[in-house]
This record gives C-alpha cells, sequence and structure tokens, in this order.
C-alpha cells in the first residue's frame, strides 16, 4: 500500500489535482473545483486507512484490488457545498437533514404530512394482522405506516440546530377550509411559545409569487377578492385581460385521421358530456390507478351473471317456469351465489368480515330481485331473446350498425345490450330492451331531443331491430326499460305488516322506460295490468292511462331518425377534431365533471362549460 501511494506521489498525482483545482476556480467552476479537491483528499485517507489494516503483510495484485474496490466501495464523494448557506429540498421520507441550522416543514396539514396510511390496495387490516401472524409479513399494517410517518415528522422536527419553521394552507383557492395536522397541534401543546403568522391572502401578503397568483387568477371566483387581485398584480407589472381567452384554440385541433369511427352508446355518452373526457378516455386511453375491491362494478357483474342462469334455467319451450315455491327460490340462488363465488374468488373461505357482509347483502338483493323477477316473466308473453347481446365486437353474432357521414366517412355503432325480450303476433316481432341498473334511473326525453343524452338503450333497440329485420320478417321496437338490481328498504312507521313491507320494497323494483302506446303489447308485457312491473297502467275500463312513459309508433320512428341525425353529428364533430373542454351540466340531474376522471388532467375552473338550469 505503502509503494502504490508512493508511487502515485512520484507521478505528481497531488500537484496534478492542485492545478485542476486551481484552473476551476479560475473558470468560476467552484463546485467542480471542489469536488476535486475532496476527491484528493479521499484517496489519502483511504490509503492511510488501508496501511493501518494491512501494516506489513504481503498480499497478490488481485488480493490488493480487491481490498481497494471493497474500500473505495465505502467512500461517497457526492457534492459538497460551496458556500457556508446551501440549501436542501427533498421528502420527509428521504431526507436526512442532520446539522442543518433552520428546517422548514411544509404542507403540515391533516392528512398530508404526517401522510395518511391510507388503505392497501390487495389486504385489509385483518387480513395483514393475519399474515403477520403467520411469519408472512409481506405488507405492512396501518398502524406501522402511520408510525412510519410520525416518525418522518419527529426526524424533520428535531433535526434543527437554531430554527423551525412550519408552513400549511387554511384553505384552497376555491373556498375549501383546510385542517392543521394533528402533528403540529402537539408540538404547539409541547411548545406553547411558538409564534404563528396568519397570511390572509390580502393585499401585498398574498402575492408570494406574481406568476403563480397570475396562473391561478381565473380560478377564483367572480367577486372583491379577484378584483383586488386583479389591482395587485397590476401594480406588480402582471396585465390581466378582462374577459378570458378561450381554453382551446381553433388552430391546435387535429382532425381526426382515418375515414371510419367506431363508437359504443357509452362513448357517445361520454363526448356528449365533455368532448375532452371523450378525448382523454377514447383517445388517448388514460387510466386511473385500480384497487383491488368487491366494488360496484364487480358487485354489479355478479347480479347479471346470476340473473342470466335463473332466466335461462327457467324458460322451457317457449314459456318462463316459476320455482315451486320461494323456499325452492333461495336454494336455487344460493347454489347459483355458492357456485359464482367458489369459481371467482375461491368461496367465503378466509375471507374478511367485511366481505362476508357484502355477500350477505348481495344475497339479500339476490332474492328480492329474483322473486320479483320470477313474478314478472311468469306473467308476461315477451321472453329473453338474448342476454349480453353484443354486436360489432369481438364474438358477435350480430355486425356493427353502419351510418354514413355526408362527406361519405363511416360510423359504426358497437355495444352489447343486458337483455332482449321479444314478442310475436301477427307476424310482427316486438323487441324490448332491458337495462339492468344498480342506481335509480330515469328517461328523460328532453335529455334525449335537446342534449344528446340517454340514447344508449334507444340506440340498441333501433340498431337490433335493424340488423334482424329481413326479407319477409319485421321488427317492431316496444319500448327500453331499466330494471333495478339493488337491495331495497322499506320504510316503517309503525303498525304495518310483512306484506305491506313487502309491497312497499316490490313498488321500488318497478321499471322504468318508455314503451310501445298499444294496449295488447303492454297486456302481452304484464297479462294482470296490475302497473307492478310496469310504469304505466289501466283504468277500471282496461284501457291504457295516459303516461309520459308511452310514445306512439309514429314517435319511435321520428326517435329512430333523431338519434341517427345526432349520432352523424357527434361523429362529424369527432372528425374534425373537436376535443374541447366544454363540460355539461343541466341543474341537478346531470353534471358532466361530477364523476370524471380527468379532473385533474384538464383543470376545468368553471368557465367555459355548457350549463343550462335544470
Amino acid at each position: 500500500m505503502e509503494g502504490l501511494y508512493s508511487h502515485l506521489s512520484a507521478v505528481g498525482g497531488e500537484e496534478t489535482f492542485a492545478r485542476r483545482v486551481e484552473e476551476k476556480a479560475l473558470q468560476g467552476d467552484l463546485q467542480q473545483a471542489e469536488r476535486d479537491s475532496g476527491l484528493w483528499r479521499m484517496m489519502a485517507d483511504i490509503f492511510d486507512r488501508l496501511c493501518d489494516l494491512c501494516g506489513e503483510k504481503t498480499m497478490t495484485a488481485s488480493r490488493m484490488l480487491s481490498l481497494l474496490k471493497l474500500t473505495f466501495g465505502q467512500y461517497d464523494l457526492g457534492a459538497l457545498p460551496v458556500s457556508e448557506d446551501a440549501v436542501t429540498l427533498g421528502e420527509a421520507s428521504l431526507l436526512r437533514p442532520e446539522g442543518a441550522k433552520a428546517v422548514i416543514v411544509m404542507g403540515c396539514n391533516d392528512g398530508v404530512f404526517p401522510a395518511s396510511p391510507g388503505r392497501d390496495p390487495l389486504f385489509d387490516e385483518e387480513e395483514a394482522g393475519l399474515l403477520e401472524l403467520a411469519d408472512l409479513p409481506v405488507v405492512e399494517g396501518r398502524t406501522s405506516r402511520m408510525n412510519a410517518e410520525r416518525f418522518y415528522f419527529y426526524c424533520a422536527v428535531a433535526a434543527p440546530g437554531e430554527k423551525l419553521i412550519f408552513t400549511y394552507p387554511t384553505g384552497t383557492w376555491s373556498g375549501e377550509e383546510l385542517r392543521t395536522s394533528s402533528a403540529l397541534e402537539r408540538v404547539k401543546l409541547l411548545l406553547p411559545h411558538v409564534k404563528t403568522a396568519i397570511y390572509t391572502g390580502k393585499g401585498a401578503q398574498g402575492l408570494f409569487s406574481p406568476q403563480n397568483a397570475a396562473s391561478m387568477f381565473f380560478s377564483l371566483p367572480e367577486g372583491s377578492q379577484r378584483e383586488e387581485l386583479r389591482h395587485l398584480l397590476a401594480e406588480q407589472g402582471y396585465t390581466l385581460p378582462e374577459v378570458r381567452m378561450p381554453m382551446t384554440l381553433q388552430e391546435a385541433k387535429i382532425p381526426y385521421q382515418g375515414s371510419s369511427l367506431r363508437l359504443s352508446p357509452s362513448k357517445i355518452e361520454l363526448y356528449r358530456g365533455c368532448p375532452f373526457s371523450y378525448f382523454g378516455n377514447a383517445v388517448m386511453k388514460l387510466k386511473e390507478k385500480k384497487t383491488n375491491r368487491f366494488a360496484n362494478q364487480e358487485s354489479g357483474t355478479f347480479l347479471h351473471a346470476v340473473l342470466e342462469q335463473f332466466i335461462r334455467a327457467h324458460v322451457q319451450d317457449g314459456k318462463f317456469i316459476p320455482a315451486e315455491s320461494e323456499e325452492a327460490l333461495r336454494r336455487e340462488a344460493d347454489g347459483y351465489i355458492d357456485e359464482y363465488l367458489s369459481r371467482v374468488i375461491g368461496g367465503e373461505d378466509h375471507k374478511s368480515k367485511r366481505f362476508l357482509h357484502t355477500c350477505e347483502n348481495l344475497k339479500k338483493t339476490l332474492y328480492l330481485l329474483l322473486s320479483n323477477l320470477s313474478g314478472e316473466l311468469s306473467c308476461s308473453d315477451f321472453l329473453p331473446a338474448g342476454f349480453e347481446v353484443s354486436m360489432g365486437m369481438k364474438g358477435s353474432k350480430l355486425p356493427a350498425v353502419e351510418y354514413l357521414t355526408p362527406e361519405g366517412k363511416r360510423v359504426y355503432l358497437i355495444g352489447s345490450i343486458d337483455r332482449v325480450d321479444t314478442y310475436e303476433k301477427d307476424g310482427v316481432t316486438y323487441v324490448r330492451v332491458v337495462d339492468y341498473k344498480s342506481y335509480a334511473k330515469e328517461l328523460h326525453m328532453e335529455s334525449v331531443e335537446d342534449y344528446g343524452l340517454d340514447q344508449q338503450m334507444l340506440l340498441y333497440l333501433f340498431a337490433y331491430c335493424r340488423l334482424n329485420a329481413k326479407e319477409g320478417e319485421v321488427f317492431v321496437p316496444a319500448g327500453v326499460l331499466y330494471n333495478p338490481v339493488r337491495l331495497t328498504f322499506a320504510k316503517e312507521t309503525g303498525g304495518e305488516t310483512e306484506e305491506d313491507l313487502q309491497a312497499d320494497r316490490e313498488k321500488k323494483l318497478c321499471r322504468t322506460g318508455i314503451l310501445l302506446e298499444d294496449a295488447e303489447i303492454i297486456h302481452a308485457m304484464d297479462r294482470t295490468e296490475s302497473g307492478r312491473y310496469l310504469p304505466v297502467k289501466f283504468d277500471k275500463d282496461g284501457q291504457l292511462k295516459k303516461s309520459k312513459n308511452l310514445l306512439p309508433e309514429t314517435e319511435f320512428a321520428r326517435l329512430d331518425k333523431l338519434v341517427e341525425s345526432q349520432l352523424i353529428r357527434l361523429a362529424e364533430d369527432i372528425f374534425a377534431g373537436e376535443m374541447d373542454i366544454r363540460p355539461l351540466k343541466l341543474g341537478n340531474r346531470h353534471d358532466a365533471c361530477q364523476y370524471c376522471k380527468l379532473q385533474s388532467a384538464c383543470r376545468f375552473s368553471g368557465e367555459g362549460g355548457t350549463e343550462y338550469e335544470s
């Protein structure tokens, strides 16, 4: 080791490094100069340590090389501060600010810092505990994650030698109030003499960064605060326009590349709600992070599968044969449920209590739904002709419906219908499409005609009739129905019998939608004419009562042409590259922004949308 160090000195290693340091300093590159100086000091320190360690021991060249690699690997030159004043930025979980004179802890709000541990995407707390007991700690429990966040907070707070500063917002730009974190409140209790300065955002206090304030200006609601900020920005040399520029420019639009377009009713609805949402979801295919849980969508898939199995098993020789009794129906339902859970998730063994509770509620829902559905089909001449009837999709028996734009471009309608019921009379096949809904759904004709919304089932109805009509065969639209598939509860005020409660629950399962205004066809849908299952009723004389849910055949024909023309106009907008941030809002009935997955991307401020009173 001594010989190797002597060789480095003999060839002028130290002088070479000194010249490099001087050259870099003269060039003004103080950071590189300090790094080169530190490199020679580090090498000298390493040789000193190795000499002390090895003494007069003799070793081979390969052994010496291994020892040098091992020792050099323990050192980190890093970027040393080039002055006494240096600022280091980083997350509390990664930063180790030992020896810092001052520390600024930012974002001390509830759930931000210390951060809320949240929910693990794979395992709940009970499952994490069981894994830990089995010596399989593959995931940290909520308590461990919470303690880790508290430790990061403690390290940040205990680090400075002279000054500690906390910062946190008390509210958002939209006016939402934000709470301080419980850890900061604990610090205030321990250190009661801590000074608190509140910046209200009024006057010059709100202009920590004029550029940032200018960028957020149009997110503020109209009012005195906004005008005061405009005035303050003007004093700083920032002039804002009186009227906001459009969020998208005509010159920036990119026309759709291609002469054909495939659209499903859900994508049509998405574009109607907001073109930019369609652009992000259908064109850019942006995805939100998913978690593994038995959510509404999975529950819906489960209910659809069991309902289909039940109906298929009871339709025989063109008739629906109900279960022998309510008890037999429940046993049959339990069998479907157990088979589905076993096939999809491996049964109910070793599942959390929360999951089992969800399954129990689904069973209650299913008993009620199967009983109601069995009652409807038992008194109906309309029978299911298909389940999950798809068109224009992989494996579909039906092709997509083709439309042509005035420029000759092709638009293909694709999709899948939950259920199609048919009834034949005098050589005419009447078609009814049914959609299972886990929430209350109404078909508003003004939404269909004025805004192009709620067209999914109508598009499916007209498409099915068009695709199945052949020479000598006539298919006539008989209506669309939304079938509730959710657990319903009866209101108890006292004194109700079980029959009363059951009737109340059944009433909440009544279908909604629009039907053909034809007494014979409605009678074929419900021979009891009780109005128990359908949104229409008969009077004492057996005549159909007037209802907004009934439309004559001519009106169905007009709607067919209307939705087709609206679909073609929408396709033309897509071909032209119309992807503006323009959310549609219809009072309390429809808000395109409410469940939009792209809110963090578009940052819509509330201006430029299409808003109508309900």
